[in-house]
């Protein structure tokens, strides 16, 4: 596993302007790449207090390092958002989706995605029907698994969740910019055959942020 992040500049209409882009190979301090973007954000905010600022991941503890920092040393009167990358979470829904195999017939993939972007309850309302899937007797094996895994995600995550309120704050809920910025370190050191040592991968990275 290796470390990637990015911090995105958007306009007032939500489109995004400018992507800084970071990374750092796995024996890296993570702590550095996170002061290295927060740095950014702050130097960014201080003469605008009103700029919101949007923590967009994917909800693995161990990536609460940088909304950790953000809380710490973003200056007062900052708006901010932490959130929870919408694809990611749905995508747990698209698991069960898949796990039932029968052509969704109610459309659940859809309804799912509506609950959640259009009703201020909308991760709720998810969990409440997920805990009805899950108490069903007859359910597969591999229909319970996803349920589970489903339901364990969201209820963990769902103060995370504002996706509603974050869109009508013209606000990103998706984690795109930094998926992007995986993309392409990927794209650079992952060549067939390629072998790296420590000092040329981190030079590599670095070069490609750039």
């Amino acid at each position: 596993m290796a470390w990637a992040g990015n911090v995105t500049l958007y306009d007032t209409d939500g489109v995004a302007r400018r992507s800084l882009r970071y990374g750092l190979d796995a024996g890296g301090d993570v702590e550095q790449i996170v002061a290295r973007m927060v740095d950014e954000v702050v130097s960014l905010v201080e003469g605008r207090r009103d700029i919101p600022v949007a923590s967009i991941q994917d909800g693995a503890a161990e990536l609460d390092i940088l909304p950790h920092a953000l809380r710490e040393r973003l200056p007062e009167g900052v708006p901010r958002w932490q959130l929870v990358d919408f694809h990611h979470a749905v995508g747990y829904l698209d698991a069960v989706i898949a796990a039932r195999d029968d052509g969704d017939p109610h459309d659940m993939r859809g309804m799912y995605r509506l609950w959640l972007l259009d009703e201020d309850d909308g991760a709720e309302r998810v969990v409440r029907h997920l805990r009805r899937e899950a108490a069903k007797s007859d359910l597969e094996p591999a229909v319970a698994t996803a349920t589970n895994a489903a339901l364990t995600y969201f209820e963990k995550r769902r103060p995370l969740m504002s996706y509603k309120a974050a869109r009508e704050e013209g606000m990103p809920i998706g984690s795109g910019a930094t998926e992007s910025t995986c993309a392409l370190h990927q794209l650079r050191v992952k060549h067939p055959g390629s072998q790296w040592k420590v000092p040329g991968l981190r030079g590599v990275i670095t070069a490609r942020g750039l």
